[in-house]
């Protein structure tokens, strides 16, 4: 095989597959981190608000609060997985994020029960968009066997 100096071999399938898989792997770590940020917000800001004595929130209300975003999840949980089998994960996790970013924005602009749950609400549905989804994406670039391992080094 002549090859001249300076120019590369064009890369195996194997490798660039293997290169794919990699990209893959880590960009659904990412969102799935990128959840995370709207996700715990709330959990965080719940103390300094306890401690405001301008805020209309006893502990009471943030507890209904996160029993309502709780049951927001668990019905998205559900409705997610049947939803990025038809639109694609990618479309379902992409949206997820974007309106968990919004009602998190909106959440932090105004502070009134009724705003709070009905971002609850939101955010539980957006956040739940995130694992069905994601878990999706990673088993379509692995094989059965390796999928465990894969699960347990993307879980961490």
């Amino acid at each position: 095989m002549n090859q001249r100096p300076g120019t590369a071999l064009p890369s195996s399938p194997v490798s660039s597959f293997q290169r794919w898989r990699l990209q893959i792997f880590a960009i659904t770590w990412l969102a799935y981190a990128a959840f995370y940020f709207t996700r715990k917000a709330f959990s965080v800001a719940k103390l300094g608000i306890a401690e405001d004595p301008g805020f209309q929130l006893d502990k009471m209300a943030m507890a209904d609060l996160d029993a309502i975003y709780l049951a927001a999840y668990a019905v998205g949980q559900f409705t997610w997985g049947v939803l990025a089998d038809r639109f694609g994960p990618r479309i379902v996790v992409f949206g997820g994020l974007l309106i968990s970013a919004l009602a998190a924005l909106v959440m932090g602009t105004f502070a009134t029960l009724p705003i709070f749950a009905t971002c609850m609400v939101v955010q539980g549905l957006a956040q739940s968009t995130g694992w069905s989804g994601l878990c999706k994406n990673i088993a379509s670039f692995g094989a059965t066997h390796e999928r465990g391992r894969v699960l347990g080094l993307w879980s961490t």
